[in-house]
């Protein structure tokens, strides 16, 4: 059996000289193509090996967490609107925050029809007439047509 080596006993330099060693015998053509593995295989064995040790950390908090939560069902967990943060705020703060949000006059304008199904079919004309045009390809066009209907309303907590 073998213990596996360290891997800041590793240095990539030493094991790629070593196997430029091996590489020079072969022929010409296949030499750039083992190099290219050689450096690909040691290259992903240490950055696993390096990632290895972060995620056992990264994975005893995350269960911890979960476990939190799962014992807290009244919190909510959401990005927050500023910044690449989170927070976590009870279901009652979430729905108050929300509302407020919602009927802020100056940032919401009340509609009593859902618009989305509409763009959505003026979206699917503009794609069906671009298509008969020959602006876009079927395929093109298949991508940019909707054909799912929107939800009708929103249910909180």
């Amino acid at each position: 059996f073998a213990f596996r080596p360290c891997t800041e006993e590793i240095t990539v330099k030493h094991i790629l000289a070593e196997a430029e060693n091996a590489i020079e015998l072969k022929p010409e053509p296949k030499r750039n193509i083992n190099r290219a593995k050689v450096t690909n295989i040691v290259t992903n064995y240490i950055n696993k090996h390096d990632q290895d040790r972060g995620a056992f950390v990264a994975d005893a908090f995350f269960l911890e967490a979960r476990r939190f939560l799962s014992a807290h069902p009244e919190l909510v967990v959401s990005n927050s609107n500023k910044g690449n943060v989170s927070v976590v705020l009870t279901k009652t703060q979430y729905k108050d925050k929300l509302m407020e949000l919602l009927s802020d006059k100056r940032t919401y304008e009340y509609s009593p029809s859902n618009p989305t199904d509409k763009i959505m079919r003026g979206n699917n004309e503009k794609s069906k007439e671009f298509h008969k045009n020959k602006y876009i390809t079927q395929e093109e066009k298949n991508i940019v047509t909707h054909t799912q209907r929107s939800h009708q309303n929103f249910t909180f907590w």
